[in-house]
């Protein structure tokens, strides 16, 4: 059974900045990139600033930024701190698979209070009344800390965490000298000489030349296929650093208006490589590429 410790006014003069409540989403069938990319469903500081995500299905993620009152602030840990209870007979088990849990984080005098619900947003009929009334608290608890985010205000970050979505977590043709193979692989192709191809041209071409067996099946010169695909992706500009690893720290006053602009297309690299990217705002408290 956890301890509760209702925090008191001492507890808010802290002047050290903590994380005082957090409420995450993990787990679920999702790609390791989406999970990479996620944001807390809502977090709140020790001074006072309340964050939410912003929904959007524009290709900026943004936190909705609001203020409170040391007072509300000592009000919704002790809410959260009595919501997070987990209740006689447990959670509770949804018929459902897949889906992500969401864990709650109360910190108070140093002290980390946590809880994971399976499925918190599903119910089902084999769940106790216990269960259920604590599953509406919890949900309601939480919707009340996203209200005090606000809608008007973001967040503005000063940096941003940078994934590629080439082949995992391989580096962007970092060591290979030719663009246009690192090209062909970025696109899920396969490099083979000319004399391997179904029907290779005649003459053959001297060795050096390889052909790239493309995802749809057929076969194309490497920089041909190089200089025509690669049309469509955005430059990946100079004064940007470019991605070389899983995961990149970019500043955000120069990152974030090519995002606006790029969309969800791909980005063109200095390699050879194009590929689309994901991304996330660093949060007060993060380290960039080491959450």
């Amino acid at each position: 059974m956890m301890t509760i410790q209702i925090p008191s006014l001492a507890t808010a003069s802290v002047t050290r900045l903590t994380v005082a409540i957090q409420v995450d989403q993990v787990g679920g069938f999702v790609g390791p990139n989406f999970k990479n990319a996620r944001l807390p469903i809502a977090i709140a500081y020790s001074d006072g600033r309340v964050m939410s995500q912003k929904n959007t299905t524009g290709p900026v993620k943004e936190m909705y930024l609001g203020h409170v009152k040391s007072s509300e602030l000592l009000r919704q840990t002790s809410l959260f701190l009595t919501a997070i209870k987990e209740p006689n007979g447990g959670w509770g088990m949804p018929g459902v698979a897949d889906v992500p849990s969401t864990v709650v984080s109360v910190t108070v005098n140093g002290v980390k209070h946590t809880s994971s619900v399976y499925a918190l947003g599903f119910t089902s009929k084999t769940m106790s009344a216990n269960s259920l009334a604590a599953r509406s608290t919890l949900t309601k608890t939480i919707s009340a800390l996203i209200k005090l985010s606000g809608t008007q205000s973001l967040y503005t970050p000063s940096k941003f965490e940078v994934w590629p979505l080439w082949i995992g977590t391989k580096t962007i043709g970092v060591g290979m000298a030719n663009p246009a193979a690192v090209f062909c692989i970025s696109q899920n192709g396969t490099l083979l000489p000319a004399s391997q191809i179904p029907t290779p041209p005649t003459p053959l071409p001297d060795s050096s030349v390889n052909f790239c067996h493309r995802s749809d099946g057929t076969y194309m010169e490497e920089w041909t296929y190089f200089r025509q695909a690669s049309r469509s992706g955005v430059v990946w500009p100079a004064n940007v650093p470019s991605l070389t690893s899983s995961c990149t720290v970019v500043a955000a006053k120069s990152f974030l208006p090519l995002l606006r602009k790029a969309g969800s297309k791909q980005w063109l690299f200095p390699s050879g490589g194009m590929t689309a990217i994901t991304w996330r705002p660093i949060l007060p408290l993060e380290i960039g590429c080491k959450r």
